[in-house]
């Protein structure tokens, strides 16, 4: 993330007939210049992430092209097993939480300050819903986002004026599986 600006009223025209806050995010772009990366893992979830050049700038600010990936994956429902195992009942299989989110941006630069960044993402959730004296799994709650856009900035020659637009699609969508008959009616579905 580059920068992330929250509106709580006062729109610029820019946000249209919007009511309600926004929260307005801007990446950032791979690097420019080398190939580089991060690894981490930690007990909850690991993360990578993988960022350069795909076609290098001769010069300073010139044109060129770069690639931003990045993923991570939960596996506290695993870890979380060991730890809380011995707690309760409701427990003992762990944590009933996980996700897996993947992003990727490429950026291509003009020699004039013209950019067009185009971007992908795809976010997988995932939430077991426990019987309340068991600790049995009774249905899974999954919710998954992807999409992905464009956003493009023009800087026409022999003039001080940028034109630039966006284009974005999303998909959201969210399901509840009962894995067993007796299940209680009264469960969110």
């Amino acid at each position: 993330i580059k920068n992330v600006d929250v509106y709580t009223a006062v729109f610029n025209a820019q946000y249209g007939n919007r009511t309600a806050a926004i929260v307005d995010v801007h990446t950032r772009d791979g690097n420019k210049n080398k190939l580089s990366g991060l690894v981490s893992a930690s007990p909850i979830m690991s993360r990578v992430m993988l960022e350069g050049p795909l076609v290098k700038s001769k010069k300073d600010n010139g044109s060129g092209v770069t690639f931003l990936v990045t993923g991570k994956q939960s596996y506290i429902d695993q870890t979380t097993k060991a730890i809380y195992s011995g707690m309760s009942d409701q427990l003992k299989n762990g944590l009933p939480f996980q996700f897996r989110d993947l992003y990727g941006k490429v950026t291509f630069n003009g020699d004039n300050g013209s950019k067009l960044n185009v971007f992908g993402f795809n976010f997988d959730d995932r939430a077991n819903l426990l019987n309340d004296t068991t600790g049995a799994k009774v249905a899974d709650y999954k919710w998954k986002t992807t999409g992905g856009g464009a956003t493009f900035v023009v800087s026409p020659s022999n003039t001080s004026a940028l034109i630039d637009g966006k284009f974005a699609y999303s998909n959201y969508d969210i399901s509840l599986d009962k894995l067993n008959a007796n299940v209680n009616d009264t469960t969110p579905s």
